[in-house]
């Protein structure tokens, strides 16, 4: 099980698998990217959660969803929604708060030449544009 440590000695872990990096972590107030499991850690950490229904998800490269589990900080697969589609995370990335900040919206054409990993890396970087993470 692999977990990081933050310098509040609080231990972040993932449980059963974890995602596949780059991620795409959709946080209250924006969505959010990163290639490793110390940033997944700082954006989960650091982002607002509580017991009115604010949740993090998480999107690995592979289209699998995963949740935060802030009470334990943990990360975990989700296992009610599994996988994400390519015109489902394009949508998400569009409409988000990232993409009306930069004017950047990402293209839908091409889908099917295109994998899901290539999209999600793709998506990754124009989130990246938009954060100063």
């Amino acid at each position: 099980m692999p977990d990081n440590t933050d310098d509040n000695g609080i231990i972040f872990k993932t449980c059963w698998r974890s995602p596949k990096y780059p991620v795409i972590i959709m946080a209250p107030d924006r969505l959010w990217a990163t290639k490793s499991l110390n940033g997944l850690a700082r954006v989960c950490l650091g982002s607002p959660t509580d017991d009115a229904g604010q949740q993090i998800f998480i999107i690995d490269a592979t289209g699998d969803e995963f949740i935060y589990v802030s009470k334990s900080y943990a990360v975990v697969p989700n296992i009610i929604h599994k996988m994400w589609t390519k015109k489902r995370m394009i949508d998400l990335y569009n409409q988000s708060v990232n993409a009306r900040e930069t004017g950047i919206k990402y293209s839908e054409r091409s889908l099917g030449n295109k994998h899901i990993a290539r999209i999600t890396a793709d998506l990754c970087a124009l989130i990246e544009k938009s954060t100063d993470f």
